[in-house]
């Protein structure tokens, strides 16, 4: 009997972010292969999704201690890990103080808390699971932004803004896959970056015709777009794909 492209049943896989809409719908996805699914995130998931989930860890990113003292917990059990998605971020809101404006209006402290999350936390993650990850695969979600800058056009006349931690977060998360997947391919760990584009939330109307106007396929994306790509990745079927950035994101970089 040929195999299914992709099988990822009774695989352990590990999601940050899991309560939020990128994570809420990569877990049920996961869920639906038949995964072991264990789901992290600073606040509890759903109920409905919990009782489904393997395990649920609830610890704040930020914390990197407490994040590592829950990670051990893993590795203490002796639980090996054959995934790990890292879909939590560090967003912001228009209402944070230091978060949006020109640099001489975002500060260094909002800065540094989006790096904490974006990039420490993924430092952290690798760190404390390596003892459990062999023949691993690794998916961080990065962004547009992390290879471009960005086009302050879309944002004309919104309340909207492109804050510079976040790009740079998510430039060196990349970075940080490279490192893993270079370091560590010997012991069969995979590593990749998936390079999303804007996700649409009911953002304002202008900036949404004006990204459609600058994506090859005249969208946002959705949160289902994420999800075949990180399901492949995840499987035997990118057995020979790491170290990459896959683009996710309708065209935004051909144009």
């Amino acid at each position: 009997m040929p195999q299914p492209i992709i099988d990822l049943a009774n695989r352990r896989i590990l999601v940050t972010g899991a309560a939020g809409y990128i994570g809420r719908t990569l877990v049920n996805a996961l869920l639906e292969q038949s995964c072991r699914v264990i789901a992290l995130d600073r606040v509890a998931v759903p109920d409905e999704m919990a009782q489904r989930c393997e395990q649920v860890l609830v610890v704040d990113l930020a914390n990197a201690e407490a994040l590592a003292e829950q990670l051990s917990g893993l590795v203490d059990a002796g639980q090996s890990i054959d995934g790990v998605v890292h879909a939590a971020a560090y967003v912001g809101t228009s209402s944070l103080p230091g978060w949006l404006g020109g640099l001489d209006e975002q500060s260094r402290a909002t800065f540094d808390d989006a790096l904490v999350v974006n990039l420490g936390s993924a430092f952290t993650l690798v760190k404390t699971l390596l003892p459990v990850l062999n023949n691993a695969s690794l998916v961080f979600i990065s962004s547009i932004y992390a290879n471009h800058g960005p086009d302050m056009s879309l944002y004309e006349d919104t309340a909207m803004d492109n804050p510079a931690a976040y790009g740079a977060s998510k430039a060196g998360l990349q970075q940080l896959s490279r490192y893993v997947a270079s370091r560590y391919g010997q012991r069969g760990i995979r590593s990749n970056c998936i390079v999303l584009g804007g996700v649409f939330r009911q953002q304002d109307e202008r900036f949404v015709e004006r990204y459609h106007r600058r994506t090859a396929l005249g969208r946002m994306a959705t949160e289902q777009d994420v999800v075949g790509p990180v399901l492949f990745l995840l499987s035997d079927s990118a057995g020979y794909v790491t170290a990459t950035e896959l683009a996710v994101d309708g065209g935004y970089a051909s144009l």
